[in-house]
């Protein structure tokens, strides 16, 4: 693929955090009553977990060896 049609991850979760904005406020703006409330949080959550998975897979996380250096600092 060519670099140069690559999404950076920075972009990639500011693009994904304007769009978990925006579908909160549609939420926001529900009526309580509203069938579609359920749909939005279900949108929500999704993005979050892109989000998340996004900086996990782009970032050089060791969580064995942090979590052996956490278990040092509380013994």
């Amino acid at each position: 693929m060519d670099n140069g049609l690559e999404v950076s991850p920075l972009t990639r979760l500011l693009a994904l955090n304007t769009e978990i904005s925006e579908l909160r406020t549609a939420l926001m703006r529900q009526p309580v009553a509203s069938g579609r409330i359920a749909e939005l949080q279900d949108d929500i959550d999704l993005l979050r977990r892109v989000g998340l998975a996004t900086c996990w897979l782009v970032g050089d996380y060791e969580l064995e060896e942090e979590d052996a250096e956490d278990e040092d600092n509380y013994a």
